[in-house]
């Protein structure tokens, strides 16, 4: 049997065939990137040619040292300056960057999905930051990066939230848990240098700081130049108490009793148009409800649901929408077991409109990011729990899954929910997948490419 050379014996030894200046096929490029166990180099190499690595590195150099190789987007590749082909190639393949040296393109490379990620969009840095199980991942005009540094990060396993602050032009995270299921407390900020911790984010409750939980959100509040923290829950329950972070650090907003009540797993995101937070379902103590409530300057209010409303739901995605007016809607689950939903809903200063229905776009799905893509236009939605999958600890399952809507709304015994690491764009066109394991050929090997 073949034995397959490991992704850092393929550097080495392309590096060692473009530093030989030996001729290469373009099958041996395509066998040696695919994994088909080839050896590729460059033609024609000028050894007096200097590599990317012997230039003086910037500090924003540096800075991309610290996530692996990213597949670029086609338009950064494949596109070198006439004379200069092979010698790029050579000198990318030689740092390890497979993909900028042979022009591959790979949308369908997502972070893996996890139970209870968030992310934010930075619109200073044009990227969208995802955090999930403890790891931080990039996406930009490079594509997709897993961000890896030696200095201290979130260790928030799940349950966090996060919001860009336009006001300071960093990403803002708070709370979730670790691996031991403890609520955090903790306040990070992610800027030019990458993660460090807030600031306002060491004092303790006694001083006026929301204490830890998961299952909440963070909102940024354009009108008023701060984020605003509602909700979520505990070891005490479920919370209602609503926080807001300024330039004098927190300050506490309302209490449990001054607006939606306690409740986690809703969602919630600005207005621009009504200059206002508005916040959907989430779990009560009556289960999944259905209210929609806004923040303004005077407090919380909720507001009439009218003829048509989206139905009782947890854990669905809710973002600004792009076009400056009203907020939208996605997925969701009509209870933290149940399959989850696929219809899609705007809300503007007066009502619920429904605009695409469950088979419209994304699969249904529940506990997804959905955020403004700062490159493309339009809302992303990202990963996210279908339909789910059989337990192999149980023996009650059945031998095949039922689909989510024949399921009424109901989680069958024995099944656990199943994650998907696909992307999808929602702009004036409607929906259409812009990335996943749907858009990429199943790994093989021993193949052919011409």
């Amino acid at each position: 049997m073949k034995s397959e050379a490991s992704p850092q014996k393929v550097r080495e030894q392309r590096a060692a065939v473009c530093r030989a200046g030996r001729p290469v096929a373009l099958a041996a490029l395509v066998a040696l990137v695919t994994g088909g166990g080839g050896l590729g180099g460059c033609a024609g190499r000028d050894d007096k040619a200097t590599s990317a690595d012997d230039a003086p590195r910037s500090s924003s150099d540096r800075a991309d040292s610290e996530m692996e190789p990213e597949y670029q987007p086609e338009s950064e590749t494949g596109k070198r300056p006439d004379g200069e082909g092979e010698r790029a190639l050579c000198a990318d393949a030689e740092r390890g960057d497979a993909d900028a040296a042979f022009g591959w393109k790979r949308p369908d490379l997502l972070p893996p999905p996890h139970e209870g990620q968030a992310g934010a969009t930075d619109a200073k840095r044009d990227a969208v930051i995802v955090v999930a199980k403890g790891e931080t991942w990039r996406y930009d005009a490079r594509g997709w990066r897993h961000h890896r540094s030696s200095q201290p990060s979130p260790r928030s396993a799940r349950g966090h939230a996060m919001a860009y602050d336009r006001a300071s032009a960093e990403i803002l995270l708070f709370g979730g848990t670790d691996d031991e299921e403890v609520a955090l407390d903790t306040l990070w900020r992610w800027s030019d240098a990458g993660w460090s911790r807030h600031p306002h984010g060491d004092a303790g409750e006694e001083t006026g700081r929301p204490p830890g939980r998961i299952g909440h959100t963070l909102t940024y509040d354009a009108a008023r130049q701060e984020v605003v923290l509602f909700g979520g829950r505990n070891a005490s329950g479920a919370l209602g108490d609503t926080w807001a972070l300024g330039d004098d650090g927190w300050s506490k907003r309302a209490s449990a009793d001054e607006g939606p009540g306690p409740r986690y797993g809703h969602s919630a995101a600005y207005d621009p148009a009504s200059e206002r937070i508005a916040l959907f379902g989430g779990v009560t103590a009556d289960g999944a409800s259905a209210d929609t409530w806004v923040l303004g300057e005077t407090g919380w209010r909720e507001l009439s649901q009218g003829d048509e409303a989206p139905s009782p739901r947890t854990d669905a995605a809710m973002a600004s929408d792009p076009d400056g007016s009203g907020v939208v809607l996605h997925g969701g689950r009509p209870n933290p077991d149940a399959a989850p939903l696929g219809d899609t809903w705007r809300l503007d200063e007066k009502a619920w409109q429904r605009r695409a229905g469950p088979w419209d776009g994304p699969p249904p799905r529940s506990g997804h990011i959905f955020v403004p893509d700062a490159r493309e236009g339009g809302l992303l939605a990202l990963s996210g729990r279908i339909r789910p999958r059989r337990d192999p600890g149980s023996a009650s399952a059945p031998g095949t899954a039922p689909e989510p809507d024949a399921m009424h709304g109901h989680q069958p015994t024995g099944w656990l929910p199943e994650r998907i690491d696909d992307a999808w764009r929602l702009d004036a066109s409607g929906w259409r997948q812009v990335g996943g394991a749907s858009l990429r050929p199943p790994a093989r090997r021993d193949h052919a490419m011409v």
